[in-house]
């Protein structure tokens, strides 16, 4: 079963938006709570006639976006809609904050209220596509491709076909690594965005072929926007990565960023001493890596 949106309607703080089977929230107040609802109709607004709800979920993210500055108490937040057991169809989320309780002198009395309900974000679910060209592939890896196709970070060519050999161009990487963490981009403005959020140069060359270590790079440097990246001493890294063999012509930033990703358990290593820094991105790396990604910060 897949999710996937056509797109957002309305803007609510910086969002809500619908990306694959994440709900995705800009910025949420640490000290409110919200109230999820799923309709079957676009027009419908009563809460009682939702075919799916979550009350009550906190208001906490993970971490601060980039180009936020610290005065503003918010943080991103996300869920899945996996949470919700829907039958194929095409269906609507609508959000409410509750404001926050405030005591009044020395009594126990609480006021909360219900903020009117954001406008519908639509989103479909779908029989998720069954490739026929990814059954050769490691087994780890076949799950991978279905789940970042699932939630709508990497599509197939067309069909059953995944094409997982193909390369990965920058402005593909792109989109798919700010899909993955829940910022939704049109594939034409990703590496417009990966400038402004500092995952990648905006002036690089969209059609050229990413190599892994740059991949790495692209990864390392989503997760410092996310501020999930682990602080590596020069030591730490040279341990981590002592196991590679093809990893001694890299400069200390590029070892560092491929450290962050075997430290992370985003990357591996293909099982016979290296890890391919030079060799160029294919969309099945991109796959598990975005996946992979996903499971740490959600």
């Amino acid at each position: 079963m897949a999710y996937h949106s056509p797109g957002s309607l309305g803007p609510w703080f910086a969002g809500p938006t619908v990306m694959g089977s994440v709900l995705t929230f800009g910025l949420l107040p640490d000290d409110t709570t919200y109230n999820v609802f799923v309709f079957d109709n676009e027009d419908e607004t009563d809460p009682e006639n939702a075919v799916a709800s979550r009350l009550g979920i906190p208001g906490m993210g993970f971490r601060l976006p980039a180009g936020l500055s610290p005065q503003q108490s918010a943080h991103p937040f996300r869920m899945s809609l996996t949470e919700f057991d829907l039958d194929y169809g095409t269906y609507f989320v609508r959000v409410g904050a509750v404001a926050p309780k405030f005591a009044f002198g020395d009594s126990d009395e609480y006021w909360g209220v219900d903020s009117p309900l954001t406008d519908p974000i639509e989103f479909v679910v779908s029989a998720g596509v069954e490739f026929t060209d990814i059954d050769d592939l490691a087994a780890h890896v076949i799950p991978e491709i279905t789940t970042a196709a699932a939630r709508g970070i990497v599509f197939g060519r067309g069909g059953t076909i995944f094409d997982p050999e193909a390369n990965v161009t920058v402005q593909e990487a792109a989109t798919m690594f700010l899909r993955s963490v829940g910022l939704p981009v049109e594939f034409e403005y990703a590496l417009t965005m990966a400038g402004q959020q500092l995952i990648w140069d905006a002036e690089a060359d969209a059609d050229a072929v990413m190599t892994r270590v740059e991949t790495a790079e692209m990864i390392a440097n989503t997760m410092r926007l996310l501020l999930v990246a682990p602080e590596l001493t020069t030591a730490q890294v040279d341990s981590i990565l002592a196991n590679f063999t093809d990893v001694g012509d890299l400069n200390a930033e590029q070892r560092l960023n491929l450290a962050i990703c075997v430290q992370l358990g985003i990357w591996q290593g293909f099982g016979d001493g290296r890890i391919g820094p030079h060799d160029v991105l294919q969309r099945a790396h991109v796959a598990s890596s975005v996946v992979r990604m996903q499971n740490i910060l959600f």
